[in-house]
């Protein structure tokens, strides 16, 4: 009975112990899984809300075609199989959940392998391993250039170097050679970094033999594997997805420095740890609530800072605007603090479409004194949106030759592809059509689409039942002009094929307007708007016109001393166009002294005006038109 009583006595206290033990550990799970969860969210929501992962994918539109020979030209190169894998999961992006989900996946999965790793070497588990990798990326991303492979590159270094770590000491040399060559080969220039981190550890255990192989991985890998087998330069062979240098950039040496700081902090932190885990500890118990708190407010505040909302908004516009959704175009456009060349076309290719580029065109973003278009293969953001100015043109040649610059410049992106596909059936060309066709077949995204374009191919080789189609083979250029020709000369190309083409004659106009040529407004009128009556019902013409005529027939007057002769075919200028007119001269000589007053007296009610921007659009004084290039944007 007394052994009894003794043992109740003593396993009693022993098993609540070790139950609070467990209850303890339990929780702790509980609370690092929902940590972790909140991390994961906030960057998934992040991705979703504020970056948007359509436009990752408008942006870089990473090409993936199913098939061997796509999947070759990936595996014979060092770090290609990440760029592969990264250009398939590229593809998720075009559906926002699923590409945010992805993102926020890797990007968490990058921070956790790094505290794993930090915990297998030091035995300390610091949060703020997680943490600072993760504001980084999110920092790296916000640019829309970072490509998903660096991600995929850095994150197989890490899993690697981890592994390697949990290994016992017998089977490491084996793995070390084995894994330096898959890292090698699947991440690139992650084996640096692979290297880096096993290294590292070595020391930490003083394991130095162990020290030189791995460096000598490092550093004679590469060089051999470039004068065996790879077919690259040397540069290539060491730096291919380490983001060094790259668009991602974006001509900002500061995302060059986080992603230094990105690839740096993991060794660091992790000696930093090492040298006295004692020191470690301590600032565990006192310091780590207090520096995780102040890092993610540091964080968040580096994350919002970096992104530049302007520049989402232009990468909208243009995605709605190659979708051809015009209300969204414009519904944009107050979002705007900033635009370049590219936004500006988009618009007023929206507003041309929507029937207000003759009234609206100084209401929106424009051009000082520049073509309404400049079809110029020299820049290459812009050569899809030039590309179908030109086909809704029917300047198909012409077409077809930029959208091969951009393919020879972008590779295969389906959005080019799909473009081709449309000149070469205008051309009457099927069977270069169902070329890109097969293409596109062998694309997750586009084989759908490509399955139905190839069947009503096989059943109508010229689309005849297609109505955007036959509306441009309606005004198509048929005479080929080897060259280079101004906007102006295209357009007048254009209406010499088919007088009828309303679309050119809005933008020929919208030139003249952009261009302050009052004279050619008016002769246009004149010779090539009696096609377009329903177009511009009523027997008044659009204000910006009447603008124009009524500044042409003042100087007109001024010069020759007599009333101009004004041909409108029945049309009259307006009673209220008149009458603005004649408040607009009056307030002009009420302020002929100072140019700076009477622009500022104008601007109140005649600032979207012809004559405003006709008197002032070369002013000293700050024009409301001029182009301003957003901070994301490189001027070019």
């Amino acid at each position: 009975m007394e052994g009894n009583i003794t043992g109740q006595t003593t396993d009693g206290p022993r098993h609540v112990e070790m139950s609070v033990m467990q209850h303890g550990a339990s929780a702790l799970r509980i609370l690092r899984a929902g940590q972790f969860l909140a991390i994961f969210l906030f960057c998934y929501l992040y991705v979703f809300l504020r970056v948007k992962s359509h436009l990752i994918f408008h942006v870089q539109e990473p090409v993936f075609y199913y098939g061997w020979t796509f999947f070759w030209e990936y595996f014979q190169v060092p770090g290609g199989i990440a760029s592969y894998a990264a250009a398939f999961l590229g593809q998720a992006f075009a559906i926002e959940w699923i590409g945010s989900t992805v993102l926020a996946s890797i990007i968490v999965g990058i921070g956790l392998s790094s505290q794993v790793y930090v915990g297998v070497v030091t035995n300390q588990r610091l949060y703020i391993v997680t943490y600072i990798p993760i504001i980084l990326l999110l920092v790296l991303h916000n640019r829309y250039q970072y490509d998903l492979a660096y991600d995929l590159s850095l994150l197989v270094a890490i899993i690697g170097a981890t592994t390697f770590a949990r290994l016992g000491p017998n089977i490491r040399p084996v793995f070390l050679i084995i894994a330096s060559l898959c890292v090698y080969w699947i991440s690139g220039g992650g084996l640096v970094q692979f290297c880096l981190l096993v290294a590292i550890h070595e020391t930490i255990n003083r394991r130095y033999f162990y020290i030189l192989p791995c460096i000598a991985m490092g550093i004679f890998l590469p060089w051999v594997a470039m004068y065996t087998i790879y077919p690259g330069s040397l540069h290539q062979a060491y730096l291919n997805l380490l983001p060094i240098t790259g668009s991602y950039l974006n001509y900002e040496a500061k995302y060059g420095f986080a992603a230094a700081i990105l690839y740096l902090f993991l060794p660091v932190i992790t000696l930093f740890n090492a040298c006295d885990p004692e020191v470690t500890r301590k600032m565990n118990r006192r310091f780590w609530s207090s520096l995780n708190l102040a890092l993610i407010l540091i964080g968040t505040f580096m994350i919002y800072r970096t992104f530049d909302a302007n520049y989402r908004t232009m990468l909208e516009i243009d995605h709605q605007a190659r979708q051809q959704n015009w209300n969204a175009v414009l519904s944009l456009v107050p979002d705007l603090t900033a635009y370049d060349a590219l936004t500006v076309y988009n618009v007023q290719l929206a507003l041309c479409h929507k029937g207000r580029l003759a009234k609206d065109l100084f209401s929106y973003p424009h051009l000082e004194n520049q073509p309404i278009f400049l079809p110029s293969p020299e820049t290459p953001s812009r050569l899809l949106a030039i590309g179908d100015y030109l086909i809704e043109l029917g300047y198909i040649n012409k077409a077809e030759h930029l959208l091969q610059e951009a393919l020879e410049i972008r590779g295969q992106r389906s959005s080019i592809l799909r473009r081709l596909v449309t000149v070469n059936v205008l051309k009457d060309r099927p069977v270069a059509a169902r070329v890109y066709l097969r293409i596109l077949n062998r694309s997750p995204l586009d084989h759908a689409w490509s399955q139905k374009y190839l069947a009503r191919l096989d059943a109508d080789p010229r689309q005849e039942s297609n109505h955007e189609l036959a509306k441009i083979r309606k005004v198509m250029v048929m005479d080929d002009y080897p060259g280079f020709f101004s906007t102006e000369d295209i357009l007048h190309q254009c209406l010499n094929q088919n007088p009828n083409n309303l679309f050119a004659f809005k933008l020929l106009m919208g030139h003249y307007l952009q261009t302050a040529q009052p004279e050619k407004i008016v002769h246009n009128i004149g010779r090539r708007l009696a096609p377009f009556a329903n177009a511009f019902p009523g027997n008044t013409l659009p204000s910006l016109y009447e603008e124009a005529v009524m500044l042409w027939a003042t100087q007109f007057r001024m010069e020759t001393g007599n009333a101009p002769r004004l041909s409108l075919h029945g049309r009259q200028i307006s009673k209220k166009t008149q009458l603005r007119y004649d408040k607009f001269s009056q307030i002009l000589n009420a302020n002929r002294s100072s140019s700076g007053e009477a622009k500022s007296a104008l601007a109140q009610d005649y600032r979207n005006s012809f004559w405003y921007y006709y008197l002032y659009r070369n002013s000293p004084y700050s024009s409301p038109g001029a182009p301003i290039i957003t901070r994301a944007t490189r001027p070019v």
